[in-house]
């Protein structure tokens, strides 16, 4: 199996667990819980049964891939020039990283071959 399509497979493996775990709690936490957002600002429903739409994300923090890549440090002190936002797996879902029910994870070191030391908002 090539190696785009596997990224794609763990994706949407990854993506429908979250869901899953995200749609347990139901709790909103962080920032978007300071700013007292609910279910119908993210899902446009209040009782959701799916991942609210990537568009949802954007429309509120913009799609971020033109930012300025930074300077990421591994756990073994080698140091890479990244920009998360502009991933070469191509276009992930912004929930991969930043959880709104949950604590957010750097994908890149759940899914692939990192240990980044980052922490994600």
């Amino acid at each position: 199996m090539n190696r785009k399509l596997m990224l794609l497979l763990i994706a949407a493996v990854l993506t429908g667990a979250v869901f899953a775990a995200e749609k347990r709690s139901g709790e909103i936490t962080g920032a978007h819980a300071e700013a007292e957002l609910g279910c119908t600002d993210c899902h446009a429903t209040d009782k959701p049964v799916k991942n609210a739409p990537q568009s949802s994300c954007i429309e509120c923090h913009g799609d971020r891939s033109d930012e300025t890549p930074m300077v990421l440090k591994e756990k073994n002190g080698l140091e890479f020039t990244v920009s998360p936002h502009n991933s070469h797996a191509g276009q992930i879902r912004c929930t991969l990283c930043h959880k709104l029910h949950g604590k957010s994870i750097l994908y890149c070191n759940e899914a692939c071959h990192h240990e980044f030391i980052l922490t994600v908002p």
